[in-house]
């Protein structure tokens, strides 16, 4: 059992738990009377993808990965421990049992015209059991290594039935020994699966291709899910450093008035720097009315000598 996805089941349990009643219940507690999951099916893992939040694009399962990544990126690589699945959901434990009982039967035929090919090799021998030298030597054992495999061809003692005799009885007996291996073989994978839905608590009716379809399809998820929060954290990233620049440009476009301005203000705080511009709410009197108004004055006062 891998220990990165053990880990990644006890989040998802914890997650369920506070979305369901808003607590984890990581004390084991009772919480308000509230009942809270100590385990789920292997088969709610592929919900987390479904449940969406108001954005309608954003799944738990995004939830989840962002979550680990805060806390335990370690946990991201959890399918590294199990490589093997991918490749036990395209096997049929039923076919391949299937086919087993189908070539046990073939076997059995093989096992019969065998016997009837030493039958007639005795009658021929006049009743001899010996072997020639030629058969003899057709039983040398010799190594051989087929799909990763090593075989032997081992000798053929005498038999009973006379299958030693002939090169296709010796065939059969090889073929059954090696179809015991297989069978037994198989026996023991079963009895593991078995073992394995007991620790997941599933039904032992559950088929291999069954269980490891439904995790090979999560991990396909939690990746996929993993790429869009991935991208979607490098783009905000980019419309940050956007965002910043645009800023930056900005203020040194402004330095400068805002330094003009500071100026200007240290000057005597004239309006527009000038210091010779009329105070707001006065007229300016030009110089002809003031010439005329002068004038005036001094017509009244020769007047008023004449007098």
């Amino acid at each position: 059992m891998s220990l990165r996805l053990k880990k990644l089941l006890a989040i998802i349990l914890k997650v369920g738990n506070q979305l369901n009643h808003g607590t984890d219940d990581s004390n084991g507690g009772d919480d308000n009377n509230k009942k809270h999951a100590q385990a789920f099916t292997l088969e709610s893992l592929l919900k987390l993808n479904q449940a969406k939040a108001f954005d309608k694009k954003t799944s738990i399962l995004h939830y989840l990965v962002m979550l680990v990544k805060r806390n335990d990126e370690s946990l991201l690589n959890f399918k590294d421990d199990i490589l093997s699945v991918s490749k036990a959901e395209k096997i049929q434990f039923s076919y391949v049992n299937e086919e087993l009982g189908k070539l046990n039967q073939e076997l059995k035929v093989l096992k019969e015209v065998a016997i009837e090919e030493g039958a007639k090799v005795v009658k021929e021998d006049k009743g001899s059991r010996s072997m020639s030298i030629v058969d003899i030597a057709s039983q040398k054992t010799v190594l051989k290594t087929a799909d990763g495999t090593t075989h032997y061809d081992k000798a053929v003692p005498m038999d009973a039935e006379g299958l030693g005799l002939t090169p296709i009885g010796r065939f059969a007996i090889d073929a059954k020994e090696a179809w015991s291996e297989t069978k037994e073989y198989t026996v023991k994978v079963g009895a593991k699966f078995g073992g394995v839905l007991a620790y997941f608590g599933e039904s032992q009716q559950l088929t291999p291709m069954q269980f490891f379809s439904t995790l090979s399809t999560f991990i396909r998820a939690f990746d996929k899910a993993l790429d869009d929060v991935t991208k979607d954290e490098k783009r905000k990233a980019r419309e940050e450093r956007l965002a910043a620049m645009k800023k930056e440009q900005e203020e040194r476009k402004m330095a400068p008035k805002l330094e003009r301005n500071k100026s200007g203000g240290s000057n005597g705080g004239a309006g527009d720097g000038d210091g010779d511009s009329p105070k707001k709410g006065k007229k300016k009197i030009s110089a002809g009315r003031r010439a005329s108004t002068m004038g005036a004055f001094r017509a009244s006062d020769s007047s008023a000598g004449a007098m």
